[in-house]
């Protein structure tokens, strides 16, 4: 009886982990909670997005500094902005996933049929 109870404790045990927040938006959420997301006219917060490209230099303009010569670059800014969005005033935008279905497909169209790398 003492074993049957003890296994019984342990499978609870084993069901009953706590879950834990790894992407960090817990933390976010926490950090801007006093922050009015209608003060944020662009809907966008960077600091609210991914980080995984410096868009310092990004402001339209072609220059040496911000040239952009692969696509890996682009979806990553496109990722950053796209986890950006901070409020509902921000017009959709493609995910993502979308943005990568759209960059295969044209690569697949221009190339008769060949896999992009």
């Amino acid at each position: 009886m003492k074993h049957l109870l003890s296994i019984i404790c342990v499978l609870l045990l084993l069901q009953s982990k706590a879950q834990v927040d790894t992407t960090g938006r817990g933390e976010l959420a926490r950090l801007f909670a006093n922050l009015n997301p209608a003060n944020i006219p662009t809907g966008y917060l960077m600091e609210w997005g991914l980080d995984m490209v410096d868009k310092d230099d990004l402001n339209g303009l072609i220059t040496d500094s911000n040239f952009v010569n692969n696509l890996d670059m682009v979806r990553m800014v496109c990722a950053d902005v796209y986890s950006a969005k901070y409020n509902t005033t921000v017009p959709n935008i493609a995910s993502p996933d979308a943005l990568n279905t759209t960059i295969q497909g044209s690569y697949t169209n221009s190339m008769g049929g060949g896999v992009a790398e």
